[in-house]
């Protein structure tokens, strides 16, 4: 068994000796100088690698068009991804609120540096009756952040918005 394997293996190495040995041949046949035969087998060479950078600057290309692709999924998608809720608060018996919290959900793969906000104290009618507005810093990637916002002598009902997102992963300042 051994022995017709080895003698399988020197078959091969013998075939591609020849075959090696054939195509040099035939290149000393074809070119006129052996200098011509290294001018053109370096110009070959360096053609492999041009090839090579270009395939890699191909692939380069192909995934800095698949993350802008994201990012603008993610910007299209952001007022779905990026909320605020409101996330409790107690009425007084003749209006006002207090014991209130916000919640920040943050849905996306991306950190948000920061981000403005609205928070309007409306009456039982939908009126707004007073509103306070701020920044609210670091909120982490697929995480929601719970905020206590201040009393208000005023109001029945909160409503929240986002008015305005920084976050340089989406080129959003």
């Amino acid at each position: 068994m051994v022995t017709s394997l080895n003698k399988k293996l020197s078959v091969t190495v013998f075939i591609s000796i020849v075959s090696i040995s054939a195509a040099t041949i035939l290149c000393y046949k074809y070119f006129k100088t052996k200098e011509e035969l290294n001018t053109m087998t370096q110009q070959y060479h360096e053609l492999i690698q041009l090839n090579a950078s270009k395939e890699k600057q191909i692939e380069t290309n192909d995934f800095s068009k698949q993350y802008d692709s994201e990012i603008e999924t993610v910007k299209r998608n952001l007022n779905s991804n990026l909320r605020v809720v409101t996330d409790g608060f107690d009425v007084k018996p003749l209006g006002g609120i207090y014991n209130a919290y916000i919640k920040v959900i943050n849905n996306t793969d991306y950190q948000m540096e920061s981000i403005e906000m609205r928070v309007s104290y409306l009456n039982e009618k939908g009126a707004e009756v007073d509103y306070l507005t701020g920044p609210y810093y670091k909120i982490l990637p697929n995480s929601a952040k719970r905020i206590q916002i201040r009393d208000s002598k005023r109001g029945t009902q909160l409503k929240a918005a986002i008015t305005k997102v920084y976050c340089a992963a989406l080129g959003l300042n």
